[in-house]
């Protein structure tokens, strides 16, 4: 009979391994068990993104939100549940509060940079990228940990961001580059 923290570990394995299915099932019997909701919840909804369920996740980090309303990586993750729907605006909104909360979370501000693009706000969008860049330096492992989640989003817009701002072709080679570490 395993208990909620042997569950929680074990969709944390199955996370790792890319099992996201199984991932789902055990964070769910985690929280059945009464292992730490808040975290079992974000667990899945990262599980839930990952698996490509972005309608679940949303509910997971919502969920989150509505007992934490000022968690950084539930509004993140929230958002890129959103904006992987192609809900641009709404995604934006949580990009926006996680970096009023933490102006340093420059995974959020790669991620409001893709929804400014998306609306044609090109010079905000560069502004962010800028500021994320600077972030990166400090903070690679965090942005490492998280690149594939959305690269293709960021990917798909550097070209119309290197037209319509004044990042410059050193600029996107960086932010290129960084993708390639």
């Amino acid at each position: 009979h395993r208990d909620g923290a042997e569950w929680f570990a074990e969709g944390q394995l199955h996370l790792r391994k890319g099992e996201h299915e199984e991932s789902v099932n055990a964070f769910t019997r985690a929280m059945q068990m009464g292992w730490d909701e808040r975290i079992s919840r974000l667990s899945r909804g990262v599980a839930h993104l990952l698996a490509e369920h972005p309608e679940k996740a949303y509910d997971d980090f919502t969920e989150v939100l509505e007992h934490d309303g000022l968690n950084t990586r539930a509004l993140f993750y929230r958002g890129t549940a959103t904006m992987n729907q192609g809900l641009y605006a709404r995604a934006s909104h949580d990009f926006t509060r996680a970096v009023e909360v933490d102006p340093t979370y420059g995974l959020a501000l790669l991620n409001r940079a893709v929804c400014y693009a998306h609306a044609g706000r090109f010079e905000e969008a560069g502004v962010d990228i800028k500021r994320a860049m600077m972030i990166a330096e400090t903070d690679a492992q965090r942005f490492a940990d998280h690149m594939g989640i959305w690269r293709n989003h960021l990917e798909g817009v550097m070209g119309v961001l290197h037209e319509h701002t004044d990042l410059t072709e050193e600029d996107i080679a960086k932010l290129k580059a960084f993708f390639d570490r």
